[in-house]
């Protein structure tokens, strides 16, 4: 069942995310960032899209099983060089 509503504010449209726990470091590691707030992906396509200087600003919106989220989450807890978000 699909019940919990995940968005990644960015300036493009991303219709399959991957979850790479080797891509280049971040504020808080290694990966892409999903927030619960709508609000905050708005924003955070806002300032993607004035840092790229390219596209334009997009809310992706991902639908998720909650068992999914926390299986794949508690996985992420074990790669020393990726943390799995709190």
């Amino acid at each position: 069942m699909l019940d919990m509503k995940l968005y990644r504010g960015t300036n493009k449209v991303i219709k399959c995310p991957k979850i790479n726990p080797k891509s280049r470091f971040l504020n808080f590691g290694a990966g892409c960032y999903y927030v619960f707030n709508k609000k905050i992906a708005e924003r955070d396509a806002q300032e993607m899209t004035h840092r790229m200087q390219c596209g334009s600003p997009v809310v992706n919106v991902y639908e998720i099983d909650t068992k999914v989220f926390i299986m794949v989450r508690n996985m992420m807890s074990y790669l020393p060089h990726c943390p799995a978000a709190t």
